[in-house]
């Protein structure tokens, strides 16, 4: 207690130690707070490049696992919790329709509970401008929902005049099956009023029950199949070149006796490939109109009569009917506009040629298609409040296995760098032939085989020494003691050589020339002790 004791009130020092960014009370709350801007603009960002943002713009050091739940936590205070989200599908629905009148929003929950278990979305403006402007086709597909809970979403788009893709509805599934296919298009016929008199084309890919669905409710309509899809299918199934060059062919072309002689092409390559491209005997293609201008310049025009041509291009010859809006080719009928072969009829004719363009090209009715407005949704404070219990979202379905991370790649996209034989032709070691390995092979060993060495060297048959053994057998004789022994010599590699001398191992070298060597020093001492133990 009575130790005497000092107390330093300031210090005036020189720093020595080098500058440091690390700096505990940079929390992830924090950066989350920081980055939000960032991240709001490039919700993809890495966390590599999201280390080198917080490190230029805040002057801080941290490492991955940090940066990683700032990016969690700032993701959550923009787009909101997956699982509060859920609560608030009553009131924002009901927001919409206020907004949005005459727009068709279906929100069903699980019986006996509030949990959430599929949603229908359409807007009044996608829905009447489709109907008023856009040309009778419509498209199906799914995605899955990259969420906690998982899902999948089914959605249907149109087409307009300009080939735009135009949205008309979507829905929320827990799974994609035959009976939520049916609930979503008889809603979407619903909205629309049905298919009416006009001739309507649905594509689609070969999604899980869909076939069945359209089959089931839309039998007067046209199911036609993606021309991306069948071609990643094909793709898959045959992997050489020649039949795709046929595909492509077959697909471009309106005129039925063309596609048929493509499909014969095909089936003498490949019987099987044939069948599983006839069924889906529907195809698209598009040909711009200043492009049918410009082939029709090597078109040859013939009168022949009211309004048909005969029309010479190049070697082959068609026949165009204007009345009708028809050609041999196929590519009037089929995308109804012009081709170039009645380009060129018209152009003789000196009619103008948007009198033979169907109504869904013309400006009257793209304007229609776009005449209607979506309103915007106000805030969530000022969204109607409903009174309806909050709904909660799906169970978490947990799958078996480690989950995956990479995504999976199309067939049209670049693989992995990983180094296979694929390709490769093989050379069998056993007959020295192409196209097969020694597996396989049932010709006769080929003298100059590798495998004929080996075998001759295993069943000990003498073989004349080679250099390489003369230079092994004399190093070794130089090293150490050499012993002679009427013994044979073993060298590595299994080569023998008569009479030949035998040595031990050497100091410092664990080469064993020689087996089945014994010092004789050895051998003395171990006669000596088997004499000792004997008397």
């Amino acid at each position: 207690m009575n130790e005497q004791t000092f107390q330093i009130k300031s210090l005036t020092g020189e720093h020595t130690c080098a500058k440091t960014y690390v700096n505990s009370l940079a929390q992830s709350k924090y950066l989350a707070k920081r980055m939000e801007g960032a991240i709001s603009d490039n919700p993809n960002i890495g966390v590599a490049q999201l280390k080198n943002t917080i490190m230029r713009k805040c002057r801080v050091d941290v490492n991955k696992s940090k940066v990683k739940r700032a990016k969690r936590e700032a993701l959550d205070a923009i787009r909101g919790v997956d699982a509060v989200q859920y609560t608030m599908l009553w009131d924002y629905c009901e927001t919409v329709r206020v907004r949005n009148p005459g727009s068709k929003i279906i929100l069903r929950k699980t019986e006996g509970s509030d949990v959430f278990e599929k949603l229908y979305y359409s807007l009044h403006a996608t829905k009447q401008g489709f109907v008023e402007g856009c040309r009778p086709i419509i498209g199906l597909d799914g995605c899955f929902l990259k969420t906690v809970f998982g899902g999948q979403m089914l959605v249907a788009v149109g087409r307009d005049g300009n080939d735009n893709m135009w949205p008309i509805a979507l829905a929320i599934v827990p799974v994609e099956n035959g009976e939520n296919w049916c609930w979503f298009i008889r809603e979407i016929l619903d909205d629309i009023g049905g298919l009416g008199t006009d001739h309507w084309s649905f594509i689609s890919d070969s999604q899980k029950g869909l076939i069945e669905a359209l089959r089931e409710l839309v039998l007067d309509a046209e199911h036609k199949y993606c021309l991306t899809h069948m071609y990643a299918n094909f793709k898959i199934k045959f992997k050489y070149a020649q039949p795709k060059e046929f595909f492509w062919k077959a697909a471009s072309t309106a005129n039925n006796q063309e596609f048929h002689i493509y499909m014969k092409r095909i089936a003498e390559i490949d019987p099987k490939i044939a069948p599983d491209v006839e069924t889906k005997n529907e195809w698209l293609s598009k040909i711009p109109l200043n492009t049918g201008g410009k082939l029709a310049r090597h078109c040859y025009s013939r009168w022949c009569g009211a309004n048909e041509f005969e029309v010479d291009h190049f070697l082959d010859k068609y026949v165009v009917d204007l009345d009708k809006k028809t050609c041999t080719c196929g590519m009037f009928q089929l995308n109804a506009y012009p081709c170039c072969h009645a380009y060129a009829a018209i152009a003789d004719k000196r009619d103008p040629v948007e009198e033979y363009i169907d109504d869904c090209y013309k400006k009257d009715m793209y304007l229609k298609c776009y005449q209607h407005m979506i309103h915007v949704v106000p805030g969530q404070k000022e969204w109607i409040q409903t009174g309806c219990d909050p709904l909660t979202a799906p169970k978490i379905k947990k799958k078996r296995g480690r989950p995956t991370k990479a995504r999976r790649k199309g067939p049209d996209e670049i693989q992995g760098s990983i180094s296979t034989r694929k390709g490769l032709t093989r050379r069998c070691q056993n007959c020295l032939e192409l196209g097969h390995n020694k597996g396989t092979c049932t010709k006769p060993t080929h003298p100059q085989s590798n495998l004929k060495k080996k075998h001759s060297a295993s069943t000990g048959v003498n073989i004349a020494p080679t250099p390489r053994s003369s230079q092994i057998l004399s190093k070794v004789q130089n090293v150490g003691r050499v012993y002679q022994s009427p013994k044979n010599v073993t060298l590595m590699g299994a080569t023998q050589i008569n009479d030949a001398p035998s040595t031990i191992e050497a100091r410092g070298n664990r080469s064993t020339v020689g087996a089945g060597l014994r010092n004789p020093m050895r051998q003395k001492k171990s006669q000596q002790f088997h004499k000792c133990c004997k008397t």
